[in-house]
């Protein structure tokens, strides 16, 4: 990209026409003076919402970062050419992988020690119906009851157990 600020005097008014409706002129040429499809540069590439996409629906469904990138990674060897193995935008590295990851965490479950904890237990208590889920703040302090369905099951059947064995145990 070129750009050429003309200083607008006397002489340049009437020799160039252009300056009088473009005092700045800005050139725009489609030529690289670097190699756009090296490996190198390749490697510099962002990644594509699309890819990011798929690693989300990896982690949606419970795949931890290895687990994900050797599946996205054996995806790529059957279908892709060595050019598309090099570009960062499509198979992106680990480190990435691990900051997709991070944002995946940050949208789904909030973030450790923030303000966010409360939103996500909120958020976990209006999505699961069957469990109960209780939690109180005072200042910096803060409880969290959490009874599940299957702990409910279980507390009932103990309720039973403990009666019956406190009714046969009494020994005077």
């Amino acid at each position: 990209m070129d750009m050429k600020i003309k200083l607008i005097t006397r002489d340049t008014y009437k020799r160039d026409k252009d300056v009088r409706t473009h005092p700045c002129m800005i050139i725009i040429k489609g030529v690289h003076n670097h190699p756009t499809d090296s490996a190198s540069a390749l490697q510099q590439l962002r990644v594509l919402p699309d890819t990011k996409n798929a690693y989300f629906k990896y982690f949606n469904i419970g795949m931890s970062v290895a687990q994900a990138a050797r599946c996205y990674q054996d995806q790529i060897n059957v279908s892709a050419s060595l050019a598309t193995k090099a570009n960062s935008a499509i198979n992106p590295s680990h480190r990435v992988i691990y900051h997709i990851r991070n944002l995946w965490l940050k949208a789904n479950h909030g973030t450790l020690g923030g303000g966010d904890m409360f939103a996500s237990i909120e958020n976990y208590a209006a999505t699961s119906k069957a469990s109960k889920i209780e939690y109180k703040t005072d200042g910096e302090k803060f409880a969290v009851v959490l009874v599940t369905e299957f702990m409910g099951r279980i507390h009932e059947n103990a309720e039973k157990l403990v009666k019956l064995c406190s009714s046969t145990l009494q020994v005077t």
